[in-house]
């Protein structure tokens, strides 16, 4: 099998299983209609939804971010290695600024505008 279709397994599978503990997760909530709530939670489209549902969207990193929120539940990537399955370990960094802190510089802000500038000639 090509690298290429084992990739698209695996992603599948994984946003499968995701999809699957937030229904889950959601159920023990007695959320009758889920699908509902999240439109409503995440303020999107039941099209978007359901695109989500059915494996279809874009699922990016923000997708399941907002989707465990919604479900009051935090997202956590693990990452394994491939032979011995151990969990790969790793410094936590918890917030952007720990990121840039040994750098010795500040991070860039959010927005950011830039100055105007005088053009030389």
């Amino acid at each position: 099998m090509k690298p290429s279709v084992k990739i698209k397994i695996k992603t599948f599978n994984l946003v499968l299983s995701f999809i699957e503990s937030i229904l889950a997760r959601l159920k023990r909530k007695n959320i009758v209609n889920p699908a509902n709530f999240l439109t409503e939670e995440l303020g999107t489209s039941k099209a978007y939804i359901s695109k989500i549902f059915n494996c279809e969207g874009n699922f990016t990193v923000k997708t399941p971010v907002s989707l465990a929120n919604a479900a009051d539940l935090d997202v956590e990537i693990v990452l394994r290695d491939k032979k011995s399955s151990k969990r790969f370990k790793h410094t936590t960094i918890s917030t952007a600024e720990d990121l840039w802190e040994p750098l010795n510089i500040s991070p860039p802000p959010l927005t950011q505008s830039e100055p105007k500038r005088d053009l030389l000639i």
